[in-house]
């Protein structure tokens, strides 16, 4: 497993290029995503699904509001019956499937997915299921967040954040919980943690695993610790410098003396879940997907 560490200093001392070169690569990587036809930044809307029937359409009046011009005023229904969505669409009206034609058919969502893609002229429509809700999520190509997108900003490489930790797995089996943006929180498994040492304080990150809809990658996240000595689980919306940090799995350490927690970088990042302004920190973690 491979975790990434996050800081910023005043004049921080310059990383080797082989180093730097890593993190630019992923930084662009990242930026690529992001920017991509169907990435997040294409996310134009997302539409709880009520029992029974949805309707969707360019129109006033319906379930699913899509985006002028790019359909019909009624485009078709979506349908809701106890944990199973299905689609029909209005005779005239084109929607495809994996390249196929599509007038009635049952929809997968993202868990477990892969979830069914509907295309209706430039906009995408598919199923997410969260906490026993369903909803359908529009991507447009043409969203003002990513018209609008103009690069994230990062920090500069700190070669001196690069430290070695230990990966030590849980004894037994363990979940976390996960807030997520919706303000709902999920308990996901855990396989162990990465302690390592970092500015003389001992550190963990405990990382969560989950079968990601679009591929069978790994998801992990920093357990960022706050003002009050809570963990705060929430994806940031910007990224801050990072570091790299290599993990073994080993024997659990022996129990050290709590240390004094980090204040949380979140209300300097414009996160709505911070509830107190805090002042502007040097040090913060995420979790990187290169394992």
């Amino acid at each position: 497993m491979t975790v990434t560490l996050m800081g910023a200093a005043l004049s921080p001392p310059a990383a080797d290029s082989v180093y730097r070169a890593e993190i630019e690569k992923w930084r662009q990587q990242r930026e690529t995503r992001l920017k991509a036809e169907d990435g997040w930044l294409a996310v134009a809307g997302l539409f709880w699904l009520d029992e029974g029937m949805n309707r969707f359409g360019s129109g006033p009046g319906n379930s699913i509001a899509l985006p002028a011009g790019t359909a019909p005023p009624v485009a078709g229904t979506f349908e809701l019956r106890q944990g199973k969505v299905s689609v029909r669409v209005e005779p005239g009206v084109t929607v495809t499937a994996a390249g196929k034609p599509v007038v009635d058919m049952e929809l997968r969502s993202d868990d477990p997915g892969p979830p069914d893609v509907l295309n209706l002229g430039r906009v995408s429509l598919q199923v997410i299921a969260r906490s026993g809700r369903y909803g359908i999520r529009m991507k447009d190509p043409e969203s003002e967040a990513r018209r609008a997108f103009a690069g994230l900003g990062w920090f500069p490489v700190r070669d001196d954040m690069r430290v070695v930790g230990r990966f030590v797995p849980w004894p037994s089996p363990r979940t976390i919980p996960i807030p997520n943006v919706l303000g709902q929180v999920n308990d996901l498994p855990s396989p162990g943690y990465a302690e390592f040492t970092a500015a003389g304080r001992k550190l963990r990150l405990e990382p969560e695993r989950k079968s990601c809809s679009s591929s069978s990658a790994t998801r992990r996240r920093a357990r960022r610790p706050t003002r009050r000595g809570a963990s705060c689980t929430r994806p940031c919306r910007r990224t801050a410098p990072s570091s790299s940090i290599s993990t073994r799995p080993t024997a659990p350490p022996a129990p050290s003396p709590p240390t004094r927690p980090a204040r949380c970088l979140r209300r300097r990042t414009g996160c709505p879940f911070a509830s107190k302004p805090e002042k502007r920190t040097r040090t913060g973690t995420r979790t990187d997907r290169r394992a």
